[in-house]
């Protein structure tokens, strides 16, 4: 009993002691402990402790301690000084809320804490440093059976460019539920600069009110709140004034602020029934409020009055009176009250300081809720007063809204059940005009809609590139089952131009429908039928051929919003003359993906309509040749425009699948040579067909054929994978490999003039059977052979004709290898000139001439090498020129650079100099030939 009674004593009174016992309780708790002066009996003080607990770790310095530990025979603890200079807590886990209300535990002893001091307060919470500093903290706290008293003499909290300092005294009459309580707090706030979020100047310039510098505390002391702190207030100071208080601080240390505001709230009450009084000042500003609560009831706030006047001529009143109903034996909230506004700068408030709003505004409210907040009866009656303004334009008018809720039906939502009594809304923004008159609820309900927005850049900015709006219609009958009647005008661009993008969009809709309620297998949906859709822009015009159905269930829990559109038909026209007929056969969507399918009647493709949408579309249109010659003899009779029809039926759930068909029907197209001649289509189809693979991947197989009757045979296919992913949508990846194979069996080249116009024309058969393989990153190799055969090009304006030439090339990989090109020498002109035509058609040496082309083009790399060779060839066969060459020309290529080397010899030839605009010599002919004469 000695040695235990010795330990305790070498414990309590000693300083060894007290270190040991420290730095063992550190140790314990993964820490340590530095600088443990005094004892536990007399006064203990600690330089420094840490200690790591799990998901928490705690730091503190300069920690004084002094206890009457006597009075522990009078079961009081008696605290003299409990004082830290800096306490840093760490909190990483997280917080799991106990769902047992909080119950002060029964105390043994009574406790009172003459001094609670706390210089300054560092608090981490998941890695995120406390956004607000607290220092500075004086306090006293006493608790004993039924009561706790606390009062804070002092604290300085800091945020941003805000100071404030505050103090508070609070009585706790219980430590359990309802926690019958009053308090009284007092709080003094400054900015440390001119632009803190404080300065009310700075959202309210209106206030012209000016504040000036005061001289106040500038923060946290210089000396912390410890034991050589500011010198502790003797218990019960705390009732000192708060004036009283400041000139304390200030004697410590002071420095200029600005935007200085004050706060006292008093708190009288319970969490069943709690009374708040508050009042402050500064800046020109005041706010007056009382507000009697109840925390703990679903609809917490009770009667309410507050007034905020800012300046001298700008104010806000609320007020709000809170009733218990019990209609049908259900007890119901009520509130009612008024508002008043005047002068009230919103738009100063706003995120956006650049939009100016200035509103002043009468009105009353009166609002049945239900559980959960739900409104069960609304009345609004709001009048805009003057002056009232946003962005700079006036606002003015009036909304006026009586609404009722009826009960609904079973697995119906509740919001349908609304009824709307009356409604009289009016408001005018500028030139801007939304005007809502009616009622709707009953089957001879009518809520008429009327929006005229000219102007929506008055409303804001942002809406600066949204054109002209108008819209009007009604809305008949209830929520729950109605009829509409919409007409709608959107401006695109201010000017109509007759072009796709310009000028107005305009659309009427007729439809009627109703919700019906959810059932075990279906949720709540809307049903309806569209009796008119019509859409018109540009002349481009959409129109429904009789009514369809619509379906739209309603998003659940489990599952998110789906959509159905039975089968309709859609007539489209071009400035009011039909085009086609589009046979919607149907669509849905939900949640795990979409459907769709239809068909598009027999299309004409008339070029005089391809050339009014081109028009339409902004495309340059086709000059027409201006000058020349034209033989109507040899005009080409009229030809049955090309028509082709269009179905698809596709679908998306993971992956996509289906099909997509494109066919001729009839008719032909006119090849634009010279002269025009029909290409002779027998036939011409497109096929795609979609097949879903392995996850959300699909195989594309597409196949293109275009078969005529006398020029022959192109079939092009096309495979290919295709992915899709949520944030890539469909694409195809740079691994993968696209598969193309182009078979051609043409008769005649005479169709090519339709790329390449009358200025060249190609002619012959030509043979080829290609195969490629492609990444959409540019890699590609390519197999394949092309062969050629009664080959003609022809430039007429040149007098450049290469006839009956034959082709042999390839394709090896990125290489295209022309391993020949030939065209024999065919005499077509006789030159006028005798002595040339006498040597070109009777001269041995002048026969059998030939043009010859070899080489290979790197397709990748866009470079190559090519081989001429001229033998007595007539390359140029005009009546007024003639020029027959010999020799070889080599073409090394390496784009965009052509390096050209060789030696080309005429060998005959003669010029009409008059025809060519040269010297006016009476028929001045040059002419030269293989051989000179003397």
């Amino acid at each position: 009993m000695l040695t235990v009674s010795g330990f305790l004593y070498w414990l309590l009174s000693t300083e060894t002691g007290a270190q040991w016992l420290i730095r063992t309780a550190a140790h314990q708790l993964d820490g340590e402990s530095r600088d443990i002066r005094g004892n536990i009996w007399e006064g203990l003080q600690v330089g420094s402790f840490e200690a790591n607990l799990p998901d928490t770790s705690i730091s503190l310095s300069n920690l004084a301690l002094r206890v009457d530990w006597k009075a522990l025979w009078n079961s009081q603890l008696h605290v003299h000084e409990l004082s830290v200079d800096r306490l840093s807590l760490r909190l990483d886990g997280e917080s799991e809320p106990d769902g047992e209300p909080f119950k002060m535990p029964a105390l043994p002893v009574s406790i009172q804490i003459d001094r609670l001091a706390l210089g300054e307060l560092n608090l981490v919470q998941q890695g995120e440093p406390l956004p607000i500093t607290v220092a500075d903290l004086v306090g006293d706290l006493t608790l004993g059976d039924n009561q706790g008293i606390a009062h804070i003499h002092h604290l300085d909290v800091g945020y941003e460019e805000i100071h404030a300092q505050a103090q508070a005294t609070v009585v706790l009459d219980a430590f359990e539920a309802p926690w019958p309580m009053s308090a009284e707090l007092q709080v003094k706030a400054y900015g440390t600069n001119a632009d803190s979020m404080l300065c009310a100047d700075r959202y309210l310039p209106g206030l012209n009110v000016s504040t000036p510098k005061e001289v106040v505390p500038s923060g946290p002391a210089s000396t912390p709140a410890s034991a050589s702190a500011t010198p502790p207030l003797e218990t019960g100071q705390g009732e000192a004034d708060f004036a009283e208080l400041e000139q304390l601080i200030e004697e410590t240390n002071t420095d200029e602020q600005y935007c200085a505001f004050s706060l006292q709230t008093t708190v009288q009450g319970s969490l069943d029934s709690l009374q708040v009084a508050l009042a402050g000042e500064g800046q020109g500003i005041s706010i007056n409020g009382k507000l009697n609560a109840a925390p703990t009831a679903a609809f917490p706030l009770r009667d309410t009055q507050i007034a905020i006047r800012l300046g001298e001529d700008t104010a806000l009143e609320v007020d709000l009176d809170w009733a218990q109903e019990i209609i049908d034996g259900t007890a119901f909230d009520r509130v009612r009250g008024s508002l008043h506004s005047k002068n009230i700068n919103v738009g100063a408030l706003l995120a956006d300081e650049s939009l100016p709003a200035v509103i002043s505004a009468d009105g009353t409210y009166d609002v049945l809720l239900s559980e959960g907040f739900t409104p069960r009866t609304l009345k609004l009656d709001l009048d805009i007063a003057e002056p009232t303004s946003w962005n700079q334009q006036t606002l003015a008018g009036h909304a006026r809204v009586d609404l009722d809720l009826h009960e609904v039906e079973a697995g119906v939502p509740f919001w349908l059940g609304y009824i709307l009594n009356d409604s009289d809304v009016s408001l005018r923004l500028g030139s801007n005009l939304v005007e809502l008159k009616g009622k709707l609820g009953q089957s001879d309900d009518q809520l008429t809609i009327n929006i005229d927005a000219p102007a929506l850049a008055q409303v804001s900015e942002a809406l600066s590139e949204i054109g002209a709006l108008n819209a009007g219609g009604t809305v008949s009958g209830s929520i729950l089952r109605h009829v509409v009647d919409l007409n709608v005008e959107y401006a695109l661009t201010p000017e109509n131009t007759g072009t796709v993008g310009e000028g107005k969009v305009e659309a009427a809709v007729q439809a009627s429908g109703e919700f019906r309620p959810a059932s075990d297998s279906q949720p709540a949906q809307w049903k309806g039928s569209v009796s008119e859709l019509v859409v018109n822009h540009a002349g481009i015009a959409v129109a429904a051929l009789g009514p369809f159905d619509l379906s739209l269930a309603l998003p659940t829990p489990d599952k998110g919003l789906s959509l159905s559109v039975a089968p309709l038909r859609l007539q489209t026209s071009l400035d009011n003359q039909n085009w086609f007929v589009l046979d919607h056969g149907g669509s849905s969507y939900d949640d795990e993906g979409w459907q769709t399918q239809g068909s598009i009647d027999p299309i004409a493709i008339a070029p005089a309509r391809i050339a009014l949408l081109r028009k339409k579309l902004g495309m340059d249109e086709v000059q027409e040749q201006q000058g020349g010659v034209k033989d109507r003899r040899t005009a080409p009779a009229p030809l049955a425009d090309l028509v082709i029809g269009l179905d698809w039926n596709l679908s998306f759930k993971q992956a996509l699948a289906g099909t997509l068909n494109v066919k001729r029907i009839s008719g032909d197209i006119m090849v634009p040579a010279e002269p025009a001649f029909p290409l002779g289509l027998n036939d011409l189809f497109l096929t795609v067909k979609i097949t879903p693979g392995s996850g959300s991947n699909s195989q594309v197989n597409a196949s293109l054929v275009a078969e005529t009757q006398e020029m022959g045979r192109i079939e092009g296919k096309v495979e290919s994978i295709l992915r899709y992913s949520a944030d890539r949508s469909f694409h195809v990846l740079e691994s993968d490999i696209i598969q193309a194979n182009l078979k051609a069996d043409i008769d005649d080249l005479g169709w090519t003039s339709l790329f390449l116009g009358d200025a060249m024309e190609l002619g012959g058969t030509l043979d080829a059977d290609l195969n490629l393989e492609l990444r959409t990153n540019g890699d590609f190799t390519s197999q394949g052979h092309i062969r050629g055969d009664n080959l003609r090009l022809t430039r007429l304006d040149d007098g450049i004709r290469l006839l009956d030439g034959t082709l042999e090339a390839r394709l090896d990989n990125d290489v295209f290898v022309l391993d020949r090109l030939y065209f024999p020498a065919v005499l077509r002109v006789e030159p006028k000139e005798w002595r040339t035509a006498t040597w070109v058609s009777e001269d041995p040496d002048a026969q059998g001439g030939s043009l010859t082309l070899t080489g290979q083009w790197n397709l990748r790399e866009s470079t190559g090498q090519f081989v001429a060779d001229l033998h007595r060839y007539p390359i140029l066969q005009r009546a007024d020129r003639y020029a027959m060459v010999t020799g070889k020309l080599n073409a090394n290529i390496v784009l965009p650079h052509i390096a050209l080397s060789g030696k080309i010899v005429a060998d005959a030839g003669w010029f009409n100099l008059d025809m060519l605009g040269g010297s006016r010599l009476s028929m001045a002919i040059l002419s030269f030939y293989g051989q000179e004469k003397p």
